[in-house]
């Protein structure tokens, strides 16, 4: 292994995860990579792989846990509002209200819908302490406060704060109630104020789509990480697993942890784009969505907004 994380891990591992990353990968020149994520997935295995776990309890609930930019550097400090309160309003629309969402900032905006399950938790490290990207400093308080909770066991889901989630994704994580967790392979990415997009997921024929361009491989809101707690409980050992990893490694990551995450079978999120704060330079613009592509988006997630046809 070398620091860059190119180098080749242990043949036995690699040869554990090739099926999985000849699935994934769009570049056969990755097939062998190997680098420090991988080699903590591999430590993390001792941990989740011990016998005898209590298993789940019935009385699980889903933690959002959100990370939210500080407003000195947010491009548009507004528009970071607006779209977390979209955000925290598709969680309000949950048809299961088993759910908690915990976001972690220096800022609170204004006009947050105000709602008991709905916490700030405040970001308090000096600025110069604090590095360019404090988006790990972050999820370490995020997975501070599950560990403390009092909430014995349950699903922390990583959720960015300008993604849109399916009105079933809480009831349907906690009605399967696997024990381990959740990734998303199906969803949508959308240009915000457009009627322009992408249906992410596996090759599909009726979508046109000859490669694997799954939901996870684009977007970091799309994995529920189970936590227990309890006495004799891995704790938060999985959350620490995946939170700092590239998230379109998840399911080879997560198989050297020896961990099999469940697949939700529906488009479980919609990934926002183009909204001016996660824009980056060679960015590209989606294609025009159908008409019927549109109906379809907007019956299963109605908060989001499309312009009339004419104007995107």
């Amino acid at each position: 292994m070398d620091a860059g994380g190119t180098g080749r891990g242990s043949l036995p591992e690699l040869l554990k995860i090739l099926p999985t990353r000849l699935r994934y990968s769009r570049r056969l020149t990755r097939l062998f990579r190997w680098g420090p994520a991988w080699e903590k997935a591999c430590a993390q295995r001792l941990l989740l792989e011990r016998p005898a776990w209590p298993g789940v309890t019935g009385n699980e609930q889903v933690v959002y846990l959100i990370c939210l930019i500080g407003r000195d550097r947010a491009k548009d400090w507004r528009r970071v509002g607006a779209l977390l309160r979209q955000t925290l309003e598709a969680l309000l629309a949950q048809a299961d209200p088993r759910w908690q969402a915990i976001i972690c900032g220096q800022d609170w905006p204004e006009g947050m819908p105000e709602d008991r399950r709905i916490q700030f938790l405040p970001f308090t490290a000096a600025p110069e302490d604090t590095p360019p990207h404090d988006k790990n400093d972050k999820y370490d308080r995020l997975t501070d406060w599950v560990r403390q909770s009092g909430i014995e066991t349950g699903y922390a889901f990583l959720l960015d704060g300008d993604d849109v989630p399916h009105p079933d994704l809480t009831g349907y994580i906690l009605s399967d109630n696997n024990g381990t967790g959740y990734l998303l392979d199906q969803g949508y990415m959308l240009a915000v104020g457009t009627r322009r997009g992408r249906v992410l997921g596996h090759r599909s024929l009726r979508d046109g789509r000859l490669e694997n361009n799954t939901f996870f491989r684009n977007c970091g809101s799309c994995v529920a990480a189970y936590f227990d707690n309890r006495r004799g409980g891995w704790g938060t050992a999985l959350l620490e697993g995946v939170v700092k990893v590239p998230h379109g490694r998840l399911p080879e990551l997560t198989r050297l942890m020896g961990v099999r995450l469940g697949w939700v079978p529906f488009p479980a999120m919609c990934y926002l784009i183009l909204h001016g704060e996660n824009d980056y330079v060679g960015r590209q613009v989606p294609p025009k969505l159908s008409e019927a592509r549109v109906r379809e988006i907007s019956r299963a997630f109605p908060g989001l907004y499309f312009p009339e046809a004419s104007e995107g």
